[in-house]
């Protein structure tokens, strides 16, 4: 076990690999009054096609990753929240694009319980082909739900016209027809490749005995045994250079108009840390420029070229790039042509000093919150796992920044593929 120090905040922490390859982070928090313990798979919606080491490329219905999260609360006998809430911890958990997480929190000092369950729920595959045939009715719900949505549909339809091969095209929990093609062959082959445990991270944010909890997760493990891991890697199919379509309308059941405009950007950044940095840079630019702090934005506002609904985001990730910007009830080709101005005047622009500045002690403010929350603390350090840069390293890419390395990483940018994406009320 090695034990890490970070004085500037005075945070300690440890991290233990076991043998069976299973890496864990316990965050040792002893004012705490609370645990909370996430194990995370690095197996998400994206991750629909994969290819093994010798070059075979392994397909996966389109919500596979999202099916078995659903799958795995299944024990052999019976309900795995209702034997949680038995001991007094919450359980639950989530799919995303890049992985899925199973986490519980308790008051309880003793988590060998609660601990002990969680490592034995998700290492032991206990689906019946009885019990994946009645989820697929759960699920079509669960889609269906999401599909009415405003919010969710905009943003989808948005993917739809960006990318043509991308998994980014498909709900989360995938589509009617891979949910009902679902088999219970495929979520075995999908748990068997990508639930090995050296692919695994255990992260803990607890205020128990460091040595006693890595001496019980020594223990659960080396009662299990497991297959040699497989090497994977996401095998994404190569987009085209120009966006599947460029304009998008839809009709729903919305009480006024929504609109997206959508910039997709080359994800071709392929040092961890630089790409990083580089989303940070594009974020601190456009929180300057789109939000209060301009000096025109009420006048934006006072004159409707956006409203008070009006938001915008941005990511850099190693597989997918983007910059969305969406509002409602406005005229979408005005919308279109006003931000398409905006966002190129402000990659250009330097973002001032004092405006870095401010950017920077906000994002320390929510750096520090993460500390007082331990199931927050504890998706951060995992994200900085996935990311392959820590919490702590991420947060000094922030504190260095300067005007001209943020000009230097985003003035370039291209933003030649654009989509623009209509909601349009179905009554009107």
């Amino acid at each position: 076990m090695i034990r890490h120090e970070e004085t500037k905040f005075q945070e300690v922490w440890y991290e233990e690999t076991m043998a069976d390859g299973l890496h864990v982070i316990l965050f040792h928090k002893p004012l705490f009054t609370t645990t909370s313990c996430l194990l995370a798979a690095p197996y998400g919606s994206l991750d629909c096609r994969e290819e093994t080491e010798d070059g075979t490329i392994l397909n996966f219905p389109s919500g596979t990753a999202h099916f078995l999260e659903h799958k795995l609360f299944e024990s052999d006998h019976g309900d795995v929240m209702a034997d949680f809430s038995r001991l007094g911890a919450n359980v639950n958990a989530y799919t995303s694009y890049e992985e899925t997480v199973y986490y519980f929190t308790t008051p309880d000092p003793d988590i060998e319980k609660p601990l002990s369950l969680l490592l034995d729920f998700v290492q032991n595959f206990a689906v019946t082909e009885a019990s994946v045939q009645k989820e697929k009715g759960i699920i079509q719900q669960e889609r269906s739900m999401y599909l009415q949505d405003g919010d969710s549909r905009l943003f989808l339809e948005t993917m739809r016209s960006m990318y043509q091969y991308h998994p980014l095209r498909e709900d989360i929990v995938g589509t009617e027809a891979s949910i009902q093609a679902m088999t219970l062959a495929d979520l075995e082959q999908a748990y068997r490749l990508n639930y090995h445990p050296s692919r695994m991270n255990l992260i803990l944010v607890t205020p128990c005995d460091p040595e006693a909890v890595m001496d019980l997760i020594r223990k659960n493990q080396a009662s299990r045994t497991f297959s040699a891991p497989v090497f994977l890697k996401r095998a994404l199919q190569k987009e085209p250079e120009t966006v599947f379509r460029a304009r998008s309308e839809t009709a729903m059941d919305l009480s006024d108009s929504r609109i997206m405009k959508g910039f997709r950007l080359n994800p071709d950044i392929a040092d961890d840390r630089l790409r990083l940095e580089t989303e940070w840079a594009l974020k601190m630019k456009m929180d300057a420029w789109f939000s209060p702090q301009h000096a025109a934005y009420q006048t934006w506002i006072d004159e409707k070229k956006i409203t008070p609904y009006f938001s915008y985001d941005s990511e850099i990730s190693r597989d997918q790039a983007m910059i969305l910007f969406s509002d409602e009830g406005l005229d979408p080709d005005a919308f279109s042509d006003f931000i398409t101005k905006q966002l190129e005047d402000c990659l250009q622009a330097e973002l001032p000093e004092e405006s870095l500045s401010e950017m920077k002690k906000r994002t320390l403010g929510a750096f520090l919150h993460l500390f007082d929350s331990p199931l927050d603390l504890a998706i951060s350090v995992l994200h900085g796992e996935m990311n392959r840069v820590s919490l702590f390293e991420e947060f000094r890419l922030v504190e260095t920044m300067t005007p001209e390395r943020c000009q230097g990483l985003t003035q370039k940018i291209d933003l030649s593929r654009s989509v623009l994406t209509i909601l349009k009320p179905l009554h009107r």
